[in-house]
């Protein structure tokens, strides 16, 4: 996983993954916590900054830091020590198939109302779709999505989650692709963290028992993907 760590208040953060189709994940921490526990503040001219420092944490212990000015710096050192780490960096693959699927209880904002609630839909299978309105795979899967959508109701539930992003963009995103399935938001990414999400869009399959049986990171999806993901759900 991927978490870049602002000052920047989340607004700030999330016009800026907006506009730079950035896939990981942000932080806002206006206080410096953050900065101050890791010991990367400074402060100048009476202001705080932190500087631009890059650490590679594996079961809670720092592996390599670097700090460089220069964001592509930053980057390029931390990747050639992966590179040269490919055991000790990896990360395996979220063992989420097969587990009881995290609580999902987040706000409507289109095409129902008040709060989608996993819990409510036990007995139905459930295609939750993470996505947001500057992931252009998600773009590419949209009607497939919607017309897999339409097709397979009211056997089981399709749900998208607009994830860190501004509820107008998803909005925008809703309309655009003429989605008539319940938009829900997770502007704190919470919910996408306890899904283990590391990239966009995010395929999760929950069966009738709750219980995850297909977790297809990535996109575009096909047509035939989908549905084989909602023949696994069904009842």
């Amino acid at each position: 996983m991927v978490v870049g760590i602002s000052f920047d208040p989340l607004e700030t953060l999330k016009r800026f993954q907006a506009q730079e189709h950035a896939p990981q994940r942000f932080v806002s921490d206006p206080s410096g916590a953050a900065a101050h526990a890791f010991d990367v503040s400074m402060t100048q001219q009476g202001q705080t900054y932190a500087k631009r420092v890059t650490f590679v944490i594996k079961d809670g212990k720092v592996l390599f830091s670097v700090f460089d000015w220069s964001p592509l710096g930053n980057v390029n050192k931390t990747l050639d020590w992966l590179k040269a780490h490919p055991q000790t960096a990896a990360l395996e693959k979220p063992p989420m198939v097969g587990a009881p699927a995290p609580a999902i209880a987040l706000p409507i904002i289109a095409n129902g109302s008040g709060s989608f609630e996993l819990a409510r839909e036990r007995g139905r299978g459930v295609y939750v779709s993470f996505f947001a309105s500057w992931c252009d795979p998600c773009k590419e899967e949209a009607k497939d999505i919607e017309d897999a959508a339409r097709a397979s109701a009211p056997d089981i539930v399709v749900v998208g989650i607009a994830v860190l992003d501004l509820k107008s963009d998803a909005l925008d995103f809703v309309r655009a692709h003429a989605l008539t399935y319940p938009i829900a938001i997770d502007e704190t990414g919470a919910v996408g963290a306890a899904y283990r999400l590391v990239q966009l869009p995010l395929h999760v399959f929950v069966g009738p028992d709750g219980i995850i049986r297909q977790y297809v990171v990535g996109g575009p999806l096909s047509m035939q993907e989908i549905q084989a993901g909602l023949r696994s759900i069904a009842r």
